[in-house]
């Protein structure tokens, strides 16, 4: 008996570390990616040809488009992705009700601009963040822009 429930003890515990490993191999594979954008933004403001060539790849159609658009763009990203990177971890349960507090009145005043707000359902994040981005404009009283 004492054996049976060693070995069930051992199951559970070597489930649970499986479990825990891959939370945590995800959320620095997510942090990664989230560096490597921040390597990115740090080259591309150096250097104004080098922000249009980045704007231009990353966002087509944009070629008339002046510095001052380009800088704005790559701004309100270089704000979704620390904002992006809260709400994986909340939603991974690592932050508790303070952060998704927080996350929502930082996030309620930035989605009132057009340009933010734009980028948070056509760029490359969670669909639900994207989803907490509309709530929260939807929520704006109606002269928001």
């Amino acid at each position: 008996m004492a054996s049976v429930m060693g070995l069930s003890i051992t199951v559970v515990i070597a489930w649970l570390v499986h479990r825990l490993t891959r939370r945590i191999a995800r959320i620095e594979h997510g942090r990664e990616l989230k560096n490597a954008w921040i390597a990115v933004d740090n080259v591309v403001f150096g250097d104004e040809a080098l922000l249009r060539i980045a704007d231009q790849l990353t966002h087509a159609g944009t070629e008339s488009d002046s510095m001052e658009v380009r800088r704005k763009r790559w701004i309100c990203l270089m704000l979704m992705n620390p904002l992006s990177t809260v709400f994986t971890g909340i939603s991974e349960g690592l932050l508790d009700e303070r952060a998704t507090v927080i996350l929502e009145r930082e996030l309620y005043v930035l989605v009132r601009d057009d340009m933010f707000f734009a980028l948070s359902q056509e760029y490359t994040y969670e669909p639900e963040f994207a989803e907490l981005c509309r709530r929260l404009r939807n929520a704006q009283p109606s002269s928001a822009s």
